[in-house]
């Protein structure tokens, strides 16, 4: 027979379901904390991809024979690479900060204005051919390719303007 006090193997008692409810959490926990665990180490490795990646474009720019320029829609210099310090002879202690305007010749007044208001629309300009000047007062032809720059909500704050030298053709 069967004793009137015992358990059958296929019923939980109190005690059973309270270390079930343990082992439960304690589960869910542990799949919570695997999960943050995992998220952290992408978004580590997501963030050592994107430094790689700044310092690749950083190089890229950095060495390129041609003048990079960052400016704000204000026409403050914003960046300037080794390039422009050779095309145009001014250090970037000398342009960082400081309006781009003394690149432009007199005769030509409203060029700047005109690119802003083209890159304010979202335009690109490509193979702009123009004069600047350099620091020694020298003019020198120019091809410029000049872009918006957006902030990460998608306006215009800014531009990036690529400058070849073109004097000898």
């Amino acid at each position: 027979g069967v004793e009137p006090d015992a358990v059958h193997p296929d019923q939980l008692d109190g005690e059973d379901v309270a270390l079930l409810t343990i082992i439960s959490a304690l589960t869910a926990a542990a799949i919570e904390h695997f999960r943050l665990f995992e998220n952290a180490k992408l978004a580590e490795v997501a963030g050592k991809r994107a430094e790689e990646t700044n310092a690749r474009l950083a190089a890229i720019v950095e060495s390129s024979n041609d003048a990079i320029i960052g400016k704000t829609l204000d026409g403050l210099v914003t960046s300037w690479n080794k390039g422009a310090e050779r095309i145009f002879g001014y250090s970037p202690e000398e342009m960082i900060g400081k309006p781009g305007s003394v690149l432009i010749p007199a005769d030509r007044p409203n060029e700047e204005k005109e690119i802003i208001e083209r890159l304010q629309r979202g335009e690109h300009i490509e193979h702009y051919e123009t004069v600047r000047r350099r620091k020694d007062g020298k003019e020198i032809a120019v091809s410029l390719i000049i872009s918006p720059i957006r902030d990460l909500e998608g306006r215009i704050i800014g531009a990036s303007k690529i400058a070849r030298d073109i004097t000898d053709r």
